[in-house]
């Protein structure tokens, strides 16, 4: 009785009714609507998806928004998933996504087919995995599959502040026609000197005339790259077995475990 009594005490108190007014109007200032831009055919099984940004939407290079289209389950809950933002911050006009496609019926399978014009609701920004600024030296992107998103925002800030130090990506695929970004990642790397840039396709079973580059895992080539006395701050995202690998990796190749960023998805 004593909480409870407790509990409309506050309740009736006019800070505390303050307090919970702006707690409030927080949360709800979080959930946004945005109209479809454009649609864009990356891959196969990946398109990004371009949406308006919201005038109030700040966020952080490597921070993910909860998405979804308004439609409800069989229990009456919005059906909602999670997509790190694969723009840069400085894009005011525009927010993208890489989605994967599942088999259909799935969520991903439902964006893939969005229109110009169509609506999403989206809420946050959420999550820690984000870049430190300034950015130092010897930083190492790592990315496996779609997680290349968060990565490339990663990557696009850092140069559009002007990069003082060299970086490098390590990104790894499946096959050649799963490079995320290849054209825009291969330009990227002529353009800007201090930029280093490692694709690799990690399938073994075939051959594939057309592929010139890197055969095999990320943990396959990192250690022809990291220097046992040097200080490395590290970025990774990508599916949990392979963050899982790499960050095992780096630990035994000297890099301290603080300065490795990840996020699994």
């Amino acid at each position: 009785m004593l909480c409870i009594t407790r509990l409309y005490t506050d309740y009736d108190n006019p800070t505390f009714r303050i307090i919970l007014k702006k707690t409030t109007q927080f949360l709800t200032q979080m959930t946004y609507t945005a109209k479809v831009l454009q649609s864009v055919q990356e891959t196969p099984d990946v398109k990004t998806i371009i949406i308006e940004r919201p005038k109030e939407f700040k966020f952080t290079s490597g921070q993910f928004v909860m998405i979804s289209t308004g439609y409800r389950d069989e229990k009456k809950l919005l059906i909602k998933r999670s997509y790190s933002i694969a723009s840069e911050p400085n894009k005011t006009e525009y927010l993208e996504f890489c989605v994967k496609k599942k088999q259909a019926p799935s969520f991903s399978a439902a964006l893939h087919e969005l229109k110009q014009e169509d609506t999403l609701f989206i809420e946050g920004p959420f999550g820690k995995f984000v870049l430190k600024e300034p950015l130092k030296e010897n930083t190492i992107f790592i990315a496996g599959g779609a997680g290349i998103a968060p990565i490339r925002s990663m990557i696009k800030t850092a140069i559009a502040k002007e990069l003082q130090h060299k970086i490098a990506l390590f990104y790894s695929f499946h096959f050649p026609e799963d490079y995320i970004y290849k054209t825009e990642l291969e330009e990227l790397a002529k353009k800007e000197k201090k930029i280093e840039i490692f694709a690799s396709m990690s399938a073994k079973d075939k051959e594939f005339s057309e592929w010139s580059g890197l055969r095999g895992r990320v943990t396959e080539h990192l250690p022809k790259h990291i220097e046992q006395r040097k200080e490395y701050t590290i970025y990774i995202c990508g599916p949990p077995p392979m963050v899982a690998d790499t960050v095992k990796q780096l630990i035994s190749l000297g890099v301290k475990e603080e300065n490795i960023n990840k996020e699994a998805w």
